[in-house]
């Protein structure tokens, strides 16, 4: 994808599919976007023009650290330019305002992590306390 600076290759790769194909299937990493989207989660991402966005949307961002899934909580109007805000479900707190150019993509679906996922993820918890 042209500007991406992504370190991570797989990601990179991922972008690219994005791009080219329109769509893409991401495992969730984080609590951010609790209880809406759980840790494991597996995520569709569509392509999407950022202009036809609407606040309550789910999008997904390019971040200094990678990408980041987040809700669409307001769009501002700078005059030549369009600003978005985003947040975690889970966070107290705005992220740092994304570019137009920054925009990737929109949540499609949401598929919850297996029982299987749920439960190793405890036990990895339960050791890391021992």
């Amino acid at each position: 994808m042209p500007g991406t600076e992504v370190k991570e290759p797989r990601l990179n790769l991922a972008l690219e599919c994005l791009d080219n194909f329109g769509s893409l299937r991401l495992r969730v990493t984080g609590a951010s976007m609790l209880p809406a989207i759980h840790p494991g989660s597996y995520v569709w991402i569509g392509k999407i023009d950022p202009e036809v966005l609407t606040p309550g949307s789910v999008i997904l961002t390019r971040s200094q650290h990678g990408v980041r899934l987040h809700r669409l909580i307001a769009i501002e109007n700078s005059g030549s330019a369009i600003h978005y805000i985003t947040r975690g479900d889970n966070n107290d707190h705005d992220d740092p305002v994304v570019a137009a150019t920054d925009v990737l993509g929109v949540l499609s679906a949401v598929s919850k992590p297996s029982l299987f996922f749920r439960l190793r993820t405890l036990a990895i918890r339960w050791l890391r306390t021992r």
